[in-house]
C-alpha cells in the first residue's frame, strides 16, 4: 500500500501542505500547470498505476493542516475503511455526506478505479465540480463519504468562484444529478 498525494499547482515550490504530508509519510506529486483538474488527476492516477490498496490524497496547494502528522494519519487510518468512498473536510459538522468539497479529499485506489475521473462533456469549467462529481459517483456506487475531524486552514480568495463557467458547470451538475439528492432540512 502506497500513500500518494496529488496537488494541482501553478508552480512546484515548497508549500506548507507538501512539507506536512511528507512529514506524515505521504509521497507528494505536484501536478504543475495542467489545463484541467480532471485531466491532471486522471493522468496522475494512470501514470502512477493506482491500485486498490493505495491511499490517495487530492488537495489544494493553498491549505495547511493544523493537526499533527500523527493525528492526521490516525484519522485517515481509522476512517478510510472498505465502505468509504471519500473522506474530506467541511465547514460544519462531521459524519456522512453525499458530496464533499475538493479542498482535501482522501480516498483509496479501489474507489478511484471505480469512478469516472474525466471531465463530463456537460461541464464548461475545467476546474470546478470535479469534487462533487467524484464523490457523488462513489456515493451512488454504495460507498459512504465522510466529513472527518481534520483542521484545515485555506488561504484563498476563491478565484474562479461564481464565474460564468463555474455557473454553467453548476447547472450541468444539477441537471445531471439534482433530482437524486436527498432532501434535507436546515435548522
Amino acid at each position: 500500500m502506497r500513500k500518494l498525494a496529488f496537488i494541482p499547482t501553478r508552480e512546484a515550490k515548497e508549500r506548507p501542505i507538501k512539507t506536512f504530508l511528507e512529514k506524515a509519510g505521504w509521497v507528494v506529486h505536484y501536478l504543475v500547470n495542467e489545463s484541467s483538474i480532471f485531466e491532471a488527476y486522471t493522468k496522475a492516477f494512470k501514470d502512477n498505476n493506482i491500485i486498490a490498496k493505495d491511499k490517495v490524497i487530492m488537495c489544494h496547494d493553498d491549505i495547511q493542516i493544523l493537526n499533527t502528522p500523527e493525528m492526521f494519519n490516525e484519522v485517515v487510518d481509522k476512517n478510510l475503511t472498505k465502505d468509504i468512498g471519500f473522506l474530506g473536510t467541511y465547514y460544519g459538522g462531521y459524519g456522512e455526506a453525499e458530496v464533499l468539497d475538493g479542498l482535501l479529499l482522501i480516498t483509496t485506489g479501489a474507489t478511484l478505479n471505480n469512478i469516472k475521473t474525466d471531465k463530463p462533456k456537460e461541464f464548461s469549467s475545467n476546474w470546478d465540480y470535479y469534487d462533487m462529481y467524484y464523490t457523488l459517483q462513489a456515493n451512488r456506487k454504495g460507498r459512504k463519504n465522510h466529513v472527518v475531524p481534520l483542521m484545515v486552514l485555506h488561504s484563498s480568495e476563491g478565484e474562479g468562484a461564481m464565474s460564468e463557467e463555474w455557473n454553467e458547470s453548476r447547472l450541468a451538475f444539477h441537471k445531471m444529478y439534482g433530482d437524486d439528492f436527498l432532501e434535507i432540512t436546515l435548522p
